[in-house]
């Protein structure tokens, strides 16, 4: 049994137990109470150590900063809805604990939260995509958060509700927007293609005509509205509304993407280490020499717009290509 309770503002805390502390650095770190003291608000004494038993003891200087580690965050848990104590804290460091773990995705119920890995993972498989169709109703509230299965969950409530469904996709910049939106089209196109096949219909030809098309819009898209900036090389500099209309059976009818925002002074003017859109290096690099005569396009180095930027090289994107 715990020995004494602190007192006060911090009197919710056991000797041993759990506690989430401010952390310049980390926002807030995961350590065990110590020892509590007598002192009332935040002059309550409150001391702490690290979880492995590592260093010495750590004095906490505002004892009102300390907040309860709910036990599923420490160990990192699918969904956080499930917490007893949805704070900050704990949203926090249940994220770290997932990210170490390389597992980029959690959610909060319906509310999909994203990490981006900076790496490759090999999580957007037909295997997935097999696995989110095959659930029942149940099995896909139980599968580990995906961007799959919100893609899935908004396919299914549009024909058996017959109701328009919409994902919405927000975060800073460099948090993997783009790609997230990448992988719901991929697999709403998937999901509709899979559903005209098995039902085998004439219409099979155009929606596979239009499911070609959603899908080959997105390397012109990033090439007109994309930039490398400081903190992301593929930068989308425009907000981006993709509207897929399906019939009652499931295939695409038709398409339609809407950009709005874009940041047009980008094309004249661009911070140090960044650049402005792709298309203008893509052209001066991947034209052949007669296309390069024909559109009277040279080097982009010969360009004022673009002679800062003409020899940086973006990780991840090949302008002749």
């Amino acid at each position: 049994a715990p020995a004494c309770c602190c007192r006060m503002a911090a009197e919710r805390f056991a000797v041993g137990e759990l506690v989430f502390v401010p952390d310049p650095d980390d926002a807030f770190v995961l350590r065990k109470v110590h020892s509590c003291g007598k002192g009332s608000g935040a002059d309550a004494r409150l001391e702490v150590t690290r979880v492995d038993g590592k260093g010495g003891v750590e004095a906490v200087r505002d004892a009102l900063a300390v907040v309860e580690a709910d036990p599923l965050s420490v160990d990192g848990a699918e969904d956080m809805v499930k917490f007893t104590n949805l704070t900050a804290a704990a949203l926090l460091h249940n994220l770290r604990v997932r990210y170490a773990r390389d597992q980029m995705y959690s959610c909060a119920g319906s509310i999909l939260i994203s990490v981006n890995p900076f790496k490759q993972l090999n999580i957007y498989t037909e295997k997935e995509m097999q696995r989110c169709k095959d659930a029942d109703v149940k099995e896909l509230q139980e599968l580990p958060p995906h961007v799959y299965v919100i893609a899935e969950g908004a396919f299914r409530g549009m024909l058996v509700e017959q109701k328009m469904q919409a994902i919405l996709i927000s975060g800073e910049s460099g948090a993997g927007k783009t790609e997230a939106a990448k992988a719901c089209v991929k697999y709403i196109v998937a999901r509709s293609h899979a559903a005209s096949i098995s039902d085998g219909s004439a219409s099979q030809g155009n929606a596979k005509f239009i499911e070609k098309c959603i899908i080959s819009a997105n390397p012109l898209l990033e090439a007109f509205g994309n930039a490398k900036t400081v903190r992301n090389s593929n930068s989308s500099r425009f907000g981006k509304w993709v509207e897929i209309q399906f019939d009652a059976s499931g295939f695409i009818s038709s398409s339609k993407a809407t950009s709005y925002l874009l940041e047009k002074s980008r094309v004249v003017e661009h911070a140090q280490g960044e650049r402005t859109y792709h298309v203008l290096y893509q052209l001066c690099k991947g034209c052949s020499a007669e296309e390069l005569r024909e559109l009277h396009i040279s080097d982009a180095s010969a360009f004022k717009y673009l002679e800062r930027s003409a020899k940086m090289q973006v990780i991840g994107i090949d302008d002749v290509k």
